[in-house]
């Protein structure tokens, strides 16, 4: 397949017709809900995965005296923070580009 073949199947264009010179219809297909937030929802899951991996790690710590270094669990609990916001704030800006573009 050439390149320009390829960029329209990936991004959802639709050629009216064979020439590369006619325009493109930008129409996107209708798509589910987790087509279009799958992204943000992972990197979410991701966050709360890390989260609680710093929170076993923390309990883990406590009960038993081990060789884990007491930086690991503020190290998780920041990252894992920091990619839920990500996600949190990524879902609006997703929404208003839904909106924006149709």
């Amino acid at each position: 397949m050439s390149m320009f073949y390829i960029f329209l199947l990936r991004y959802e264009f639709y050629a009216i017709s064979h020439s590369p010179s006619v325009s493109l219809v930008s129409r996107r297909t209708e798509s589910s809900v987790w087509a279009y937030y799958h992204k943000p929802i992972i990197v979410m899951v991701i966050g709360v995965l890390v989260v609680g991996a710093g929170g076993v790690v923390s309990l883990v710590q406590r009960s038993v005296e081990g060789d884990l270094s007491p930086a690991i669990v503020p190290v998780c609990l920041t990252i894992g923070m920091m990619f839920i916001v990500v996600g949190l704030v990524w879902l609006p800006i997703l929404r208003d580009k839904q909106k924006f573009f149709g």
